[in-house]
């Protein structure tokens, strides 16, 4: 494992103050999966309605993959929870095989 170790310097009453900050490779990775994965997410969502268009599709999507407006927060808990974001995968690629796109 790789760790990677900051300083970060304050002054404080005139007094410099060092702080070692340590932040392992593993959770900067995680971080970046997070994020292309809310990416991914978005994709998804903008596929299923705008591209396979399908209403029947649109709602087994909107019930059991994103919500209809979702959040940030949606986001963030299925970016997160790796059995949450697998469910979506697997949804978006049965609606895919179904709707004859993929």
């Amino acid at each position: 494992m790789i760790v990677f170790l900051y300083k970060i310097t304050t002054r404080q009453n005139n007094k410099m103050y060092g702080i070692l900050c340590i932040e392992s490779e593993v959770q900067i990775m995680k971080n970046e999966t997070i994020e292309l994965r809310k990416d991914f997410l978005k994709q998804f969502d903008n596929y299923i309605i705008n591209v396979i268009g399908d209403e029947a599709f649109i709602d087994l999507w909107l019930m059991c993959g994103l919500p209809d407006e979702y959040t940030e927060e949606d986001l963030d808990f299925i970016a997160n929870d790796d059995v949450e974001w697998n469910n979506v995968v697997d949804l978006f690629s049965r609606i895919c095989k179904q709707a004859g796109s993929y």
